[in-house]
């Protein structure tokens, strides 16, 4: 990989994501973002770990889309464990709070509210100077919006217990934010599988996925295990069933099972659409989460006695996959 910054933006802001990633390169910054940068067939995952461990620069496009983003999320704790400097070019009035806040209180933004173009001057000059580079030439002024930046449809408004169906994703939707524009969606399928091997349990391994409530931050931690599609079959089926897709944390698992009035309207959508409904309270069924709780335990939520447990790792409950959108 050749290139100085990585630029991280969720998908609602990718006209300006786009529109910075071209002023850069206008100034002969070289830039990657996905999915401009991914090579056909490869693993999203894989690359997106690679480049950022590969650039000098982060910038993270900041928004409300971006703080809910489990996507954006990852990519920044990666970035920041690489110790790598991070841009924060801020594009609405969203708080911090929770580990963005942690990781970017004390970190020097760019603020572009409420006319996202009017920095791009000032970012420039900023990814020059932490590039060590005098200025390219005088920056360009005016809009910059590169020809095939598209223009964003209307966003949809979802609630819980919606059916989402785009570009391929489907599930139902089991959380929202309060725009109902951003959320997160459960699989239609369920399978019964271990969290990981009998030969990884024998092994008494510390993977280190230990965060309660982002699943997708355990998943990658998990997936940078080598061979971890063949010793953790749980987060395996997960990621299999496509891009964004994870094992839930527990916290995430609690919402789709113990509150009731989720589950229920979530298992009314899951038989209308051909899916396979959760298993009801009080059964003997019980379901995974990517939470792991020491060398041979995980956490799970068993229906019986509406609790979550810890289990040994080479039990095989149900895993259901979520998705953020």
């Amino acid at each position: 990989m050749n290139h100085d910054v990585f630029i991280s933006y969720s998908s609602r802001n990718k006209p300006t994501a786009l529109a910075i990633c071209h002023v850069l390169e206008e100034h002969g910054v070289r830039c990657w973002m996905a999915p401009r940068d991914i090579p056909p067939g490869a693993d999203y995952g894989d690359v997106i770990d690679e480049a950022i461990v590969a650039c000098r620069l982060f910038v993270l496009v900041f928004s409300e889309p971006a703080s809910l983003s489990q996507w954006v999320k990852g990519e920044l704790n990666l970035a920041f464990t690489e110790k790598k400097i991070i841009i924060p070019y801020r594009i609405d009035e969203t708080p911090l709070k929770g580990a963005m806040r942690l990781i970017l209180n004390q970190t020097h933004w760019v603020d572009a509210y409420p006319d996202a173009e009017s920095k791009f001057g000032e970012l420039v000059e900023a990814a020059e100077r932490f590039l060590g580079r005098s200025a390219v030439g005088a920056f360009r002024t005016g809009p910059v919006v590169p020809p095939s930046a598209p223009t964003p449809a209307p966003a949809r408004r979802y609630k819980v217990g919606d059916y989402y169906n785009v570009d391929g994703k489907r599930g139902v939707v089991f959380e929202v934010d309060t725009t109902g524009e951003h959320g997160k969606i459960v699989s239609l399928t369920e399978k019964g599988l271990y969290w990981s091997t009998d030969e990884e349990y024998d092994r008494a391994i510390v993977t280190g996925a230990i965060h309660r409530a982002e699943g997708l931050w355990n998943q990658r931690i998990i997936e940078r295990i080598d061979g971890w599609r063949e010793k953790y079959p749980a987060f395996a089926w997960c990621a299999a069933q496509g891009d964004g897709w994870y094992l839930p944390a527990i916290e995430e698992v609690k919402i789709l099972l113990l509150n009731k009035t989720v589950h229920d309207v979530v298992n009314r959508t899951l038989e209308r659409v051909g899916g396979v409904a959760l298993s009801a309270g009080g059964t003997e069924a019980w379901y995974w989460s990517s939470t792991e709780v020491d060398e041979y335990c995980a956490v799970d939520v068993i229906l019986a006695c509406g609790e979550e447990c810890c289990e040994p790792k080479a039990a095989d409950p149900s895993v259901r996959a979520v998705s953020a959108f």
